[in-house]
């Protein structure tokens, strides 16, 4: 049976009520609160029974003191005659249990008490969270503008998205952190001016479900990565951040240890932050460059079944089932084709799918073939990808003549049994590049020759199938 707990508690920094309600209870069943860290609050066994806490706050305290202050012990003390240990500390947040019936409360002065709290939110509570609030911000900016460049990339990418989710959950519980902490100061405030001590609340269980919520999407995301080396990437992505995060707290934990002042002490964990993140970066990019230096990724990926040499360079040849394939639109007896198909990703507002059927390069006058089909998911969004699609080759600049260039001319979507069908023009000049569109899907062709009126319409049938 074991005498130690660590668990990992979701209590908003002022949120002392909740807190003692939590540890009464935990009390009660037979476990008492011994130390409060980073990583979780560790709780040692004890006789169940009925503990009473409170919590204080001292603001001149901070988590990078060794030990407390000559004052702090000194209230200790006092403390401690009215029954009141110290169990654990964390910052400004002290903790006290009292196994007495009716404990004579420690803070007796409303105004006080709200004033502590305040002044030892703001030391650090406030700042780190409007901090990461104004990088959140700032993170959204960043998406908009992709969005309006890149829309299709952006919503199609399974890893962009849970970057996306990531910042996105991190805004909600900044907002909803500092909004309750400044509406419950406002009300407690106004209420001890009158005497009255006005309880705390907090935002355990939506820190627990964004937590659940950003687990769920973690496991959704690497599941999604169509490739192992993603995968193994995406995995080593992660553990550098724990790593980041754990060696930071053990240096900072050491020279408390060691005793060392709180100023020194919160200099060297913030430029071993520093350091620590650029090594770790360093260290993940050395690691994927001697991968590829040494064929590691190479073995994960999906190797092509054959290989040739030309001119000195070696080129891949796959054999991969095609939905649309030339043979399909005119005859051709050349059998030396290599056939790609790969579903690039699969999220869920967007999937694309991309095709490619090209000869060898020692036989590049027989036909090729290329496609990309873009589906969507969310019909909200059909619009704004069409857009993002249709000005992906228009260049059309001011200082660039009216014959070089490129665009989209709308042509007979009859022709291709589509909603909407458009042809590549280079100037006056069409090109055998074609954008046609369904309710829900949006193909991109490139021909090596000119299509007829039957080939559009075989092409048009197999495309809006994929």
């Amino acid at each position: 049976m074991r005498d130690t707990k660590r668990r990992i508690e979701a209590f908003s920094f002022y949120d002392h009520t909740g807190i003692e309600a939590h540890l009464e209870k935990m009390a009660a069943k037979g476990w008492l609160l011994e130390r409060m860290t980073g990583f979780g609050w560790v709780y040692r066994r004890i006789e169940p029974g009925r503990v009473k806490f409170t919590v204080t706050y001292y603001p001149r305290a901070s988590e990078f003191d060794p030990e407390p202050s000559e004052q702090q012990k000194t209230f200790y003390d006092f403390c401690q005659h009215s029954g009141w240990e110290i169990a654990a500390s964390l910052g400004q947040m002290q903790v006290f249990y009292n196994e007495r019936e009716n404990p004579v409360p420690i803070d007796t002065d409303a105004v006080l008490e709200v004033e502590n709290i305040h002044n030892s939110a703001r030391r650090g509570y406030l700042p780190a969270y409007f901090v990461l609030l104004a990088i959140a911000f700032f993170q959204g900016f960043l998406v908009v503008q992709r969005f309006r460049q890149d829309a299709v990339g952006l919503l199609v990418e399974t890893s962009n998205l849970f970057t996306i989710f990531c910042w996105l959950i991190l805004c909600v519980l900044c907002l909803a952190e500092l909004s309750g902490y400044f509406r419950w100061h406002r009300k407690a405030r106004r209420a001890a001016e009158q005497g009255i001590f006005m309880d705390t609340w907090g935002h355990g269980r939506l820190a627990v479900f964004l937590l659940a919520a950003l687990l769920a999407a973690t496991v959704y995301w690497l599941f999604s990565l169509g490739e192992d080396y993603e995968r193994m990437i995406g995995l080593f992505s992660m553990f550098s951040i724990f790593l980041l995060i754990l060696l930071v707290n053990v240096i900072k934990l050491l020279l408390k240890k060691k005793r060392v002042s709180a100023g020194i002490n919160r200099t060297i964990t913030i430029v071993s932050c520093i350091v620590l993140s650029i090594a770790v970066t360093g260290g993940l990019t050395a690691l994927a460059i001697t991968g590829v230096k040494n064929g590691f990724f190479e073995k994960l990926e999906k190797k092509a079944p054959e290989v040739y040499a030309y001119k000195g360079v070696t080129f891949s040849v796959y054999h991969h089932e095609l939905p649309l394939r030339v043979e399909d639109l005119r005859d051709s007896d050349y059998g030396e084709y290599s056939t790609f198909w790969k579903a690039r990703e699969s999220s869920p507002f967007l999937a694309q799918y991309e095709a490619a059927q090209r000869p060898r390069m020692d036989a590049l006058e027989e036909p090729a073939l290329e496609y990309t089909v873009t589906k969507v998911k969310i019909p909200l969004l059909s619009d704004w990808c069409f857009r993002q699609i249709f000005r992906k080759y228009d260049h059309y600049t001011k200082e660039q003549p009216e014959e070089y260039r490129e665009h989209y001319v709308e042509t007979d979507a009859a022709l291709w049994g589509a909603d909407a069908s458009y042809r590549m023009y280079y100037g006056e000049t069409p090109r055998n590049q074609y954008l046609v569109c369904w309710e829900n899907r949006i193909a991109e062709l490139n021909a090596d020759w000119e299509l007829t009126p039957e080939q559009m319409m075989l092409a048009g049938e197999k495309l809006r199938e994929i």
